[in-house]
């Protein structure tokens, strides 16, 4: 079992929701397991054996809330730190990216390089304070928010280094850009003059619209919505047809779905 230590500036956590929560195995592969927040820590019970990572929705002032993780843990009594493990992985994934995008020589990189050394400095900090756990936390909560926002500039500078020649080549072409519909608009509300804009539509897919029945289907309003963007040479992308929401799961599975038969379903 994994356990892990919340703090938020510097003080114990004692309500914290983990319903987003779950646990990751290898090659950031989703893990079946359990997870818990009971008296200020974190429990994890992966259902099978190996290190597994504890993905979070975590909060940040100033910033917003993020999706972050920690890395793979091995299993052990003692407690760890979950400000401090956040800010592990983020330093460690922005070290894979500068590796895999071939950014330490880049013109531009120096002010990336000295935000990501502050932040560098932040969690060794926490690492050597590592038995004081609130100061622990706290040099790791300044680490993380470095690390986020050194990722931002990273992204935008190899999205400048990716993208400057091919625009200077033309090689986008005209449009490159899109919208995301929201669910209930109609062909109606998108005029030609904005389609001629548009380089794709994303629409969401609703399983409860599309299976309205146990093996029967509906694709009536997914094919008008097709025939009125393609003629107009506009682009279609669907959005993920299996989302665990009330709305979009189908009324036929009842309303708590257990695991084997969502799978037998989906398949």
């Amino acid at each position: 079992m994994l356990k892990f230590l919340v703090y938020k500036e510097g003080i114990p956590v004692k309500e914290m929701d983990v319903s987003a929560s779950c646990l990751i195995g290898q090659d950031e592969v989703p893990t079946r397991g359990d997870v818990s927040f009971h008296d200020g820590v974190i429990s994890c019970q992966p259902n099978a054996e190996g290190a597994v990572a504890l993905a979070v929705m975590w909060e940040m002032e100033g910033i917003g809330k993020f999706f972050l993780q920690t890395t793979r843990l091995a299993s052990r009594k003692e407690p760890y730190i979950l400000n401090v493990e956040l800010a592990r992985w983020r330093l460690m994934r922005i070290l894979q990216k500068q590796e895999d995008w071939g950014l330490f020589s880049y013109p531009d990189f120096g002010y990336i390089e000295s935000s990501l050394q502050t932040s560098k400095k932040f969690f060794i900090q926490a690492l050597q304070n590592a038995e004081k756990h609130e100061k622990a936390a706290t040099f790791a909560d300044q680490s993380l928010k470095i690390s986020m926002e050194t990722g931002e500039k990273l992204a935008r500078v190899y999205a400048q280094k990716m993208l400057a020649p091919r625009l200077q080549t033309g090689a986008l072409g005209r449009k490159v850009f899109g919208i995301r519909l929201q669910a209930g608009t109609t062909p109606e509300q998108l005029s030609d003059d904005i389609l001629s804009t548009l380089n794709f539509v994303q629409m969401p897919v609703s399983w409860a619209e599309i299976q309205p029945e146990k093996k029967k289907f509906n694709f009536a309003n997914l094919d008008k919505w097709f025939e009125y963007l393609v003629k107009r040479r506009v682009t279609v992308k669907l959005d993920d047809v299996i989302v665990f929401t009330r709305q979009s799961i189908p009324a036929w599975l009842g309303q708590k779905p257990n695991f084997e038969l969502l799978r037998d379903s989906v398949n």
